[in-house]
C-alpha cells in the first residue's frame, strides 16, 4: 500500500522509501490543510487516516476494518478502531430546535449499547463522535470535507461535518495504541492549540445549516431531534 505523509514540522525529516509519498508543508500549516493535501493524493477505493500519535500493533488488523466496509449488506462508510490510551469516544451528537433552526448541542449522554449495536457485527456500535483514526470509503471521506482556514484543532469539526453523510461504527475487534510525544517545544504549541480550541470556530455548524449554540444553556423542547 502507499503511505502519504503531510509534514508541517518545524524541522521536517523527509521519508525516502518505496511506496511513501512525502510532502513538506510550511511550518504549522495545520491539520486541515495537511489532511486535504494527503487526501488529494489518494487513488484507492479506501483510505486509512491517523494522527501522528497513533501506534500500530499486532492488534491493529486493517483487514477486519476493510471487511466491514466491503460488506454490501452492512452499509458502513467509516470504521474506527478501539483506541488504547484514550477514553472510548462513541457518543451520538445531540441537536435541538431553536427559533433560528436546528442547533448542535454537543455530545449526547449515555445511550443503550443495544440501541447502537450494528447488525451482523455485535463487536461494533454506531456513533457520531470518535477519535482521529479511521478507515473510510474514499469518496465518502472526501464528501465530508475539511475547512483549510481551521488549522490547529479539527476534531469536533470533522465529526460535525460527517453528520448525515456517513454511517460510522467503532469496532472492538481492532485496537490501536495512542501515545503522545512530549518535549518543551511541542508542549508550547500544544498549549496554544488547546487555548484556541476553547474558542471553537462555528463555520462547520453554519456549513451544515446548524445554528451555533456551544458554550451556553439551550432551551430544550419536546421537538428535540437526535441524529
Amino acid at each position: 500500500m502507499t503511505i502519504i505523509v503531510a509534514d508541517d514540522s518545524q524541522q521536517p525529516i523527509p521519508i525516502k522509501k518505496d511506496h511513501v509519498k512525502y510532502y513538506t508543508m510550511s511550518f504549522r500549516d495545520g491539520s486541515y490543510p495537511g489532511i486535504n493535501l494527503a487526501l488529494s493524493q489518494v487513488e484507492t477505493k479506501y483510505v486509512l487516516y491517523a494522527d501522528d500519535d497513533y501506534v500500530f500493533t499486532n492488534e491493529t488488523r486493517l483487514e477486519l476494518m476493510l471487511e466491514k466496509l466491503e460488506n454490501p449488506h452492512a452499509n458502513i462508510d467509516i470504521v474506527v478502531p478501539n483506541v488504547i490510551g484514550l477514553p472510548n469516544m462513541s457518543a451520538l451528537l445531540k441537536f435541538g430546535f431553536h427559533e433560528h433552526g436546528i442547533c448542535g448541542l454537543g455530545v449526547r449522554g449515555k445511550v443503550s449499547r443495544d440501541y447502537l449495536m450494528v447488525p451482523q457485527y455485535p463487536q461494533c456500535k454506531y456513533g457520531d463522535f470518535f477519535e482521529n483514526v479511521l478507515l473510510a470509503k474514499t469518496v465518502i471521506y472526501r464528501k465530508i470535507g475539511y475547512y483549510p482556514p481551521i488549522k490547529p484543532c479539527t476534531h469536533v469539526e470533522f465529526w460535525t461535518n460527517a453528520i448525515g453523510k456517513a454511517r460510522i461504527v467503532l469496532c472492538d475487534d481492532v485496537r490501536i495504541l495512542h501515545k503522545h510525544g512530549f518535549n518543551r517545544v511541542y508542549n508550547k504549541f500544544r498549549v496554544e492549540t488547546l487555548n484556541i480550541e476553547k474558542k471553537r470556530d462555528p463555520s462547520p455548524l453554519f456549513e451544515n445549516d446548524l445554528c451555533y449554540s456551544h458554550n451556553y444553556d439551550f432551551p430544550m423542547s419536546k421537538e428535540d431531534v437526535m441524529h
